[in-house]
């Protein structure tokens, strides 16, 4: 029996903006294409010209939050930005950041407990002004 091949001969690159779903179709184009040199890199987080220089030739498709900085798009590349309503991205951010913001304004509130209300600092200084 002979194992399906899961190779893509192609180059892609996947800019994942945030709240858009690009850790999940990361997972999904992993799972299809397989991991490791050769397939599909990790989420990665750096300038776009810098991650084709570091991982264009060892991986098919570069995926991750690029930053252009006046980069144009290069053309060895099929480039994939998935978009999404701007309200559905604005209440997806809400939620995944209010857990993070609640634990910071607690771990602040206790501080300025323990400094017997004396040290302000972060988010719970400019709640407190």
């Amino acid at each position: 029996m002979t194992k399906k091949s899961n190779i893509f001969s192609g180059r892609a690159i996947f800019d994942h903006l945030p709240k858009t779903a690009g850790q999940a179709i990361n997972r999904r184009l992993t799972k299809e294409l397989g991991s490791g040199s050769g397939s599909v890199t990790p989420n990665l987080i750096s300038r776009h010209q810098e991650l084709i220089r570091i991982f264009g030739g060892r991986y098919s498709v570069i995926s991750g939050h690029l930053n252009f900085q006046n980069d144009g798009l290069d053309p060895r590349y099929n480039y994939i930005i998935i978009l999404q309503e701007p309200l559905d991205r604005a209440i997806s951010w809400f939620f995944y950041v209010l857990p993070d913001y609640e634990y910071k304004l607690r771990e602040q509130a206790v501080h300025f407990d323990a400094s017997q209300e004396e040290e302000l600092e972060g988010e719970f200084l400019h709640l407190y002004q």
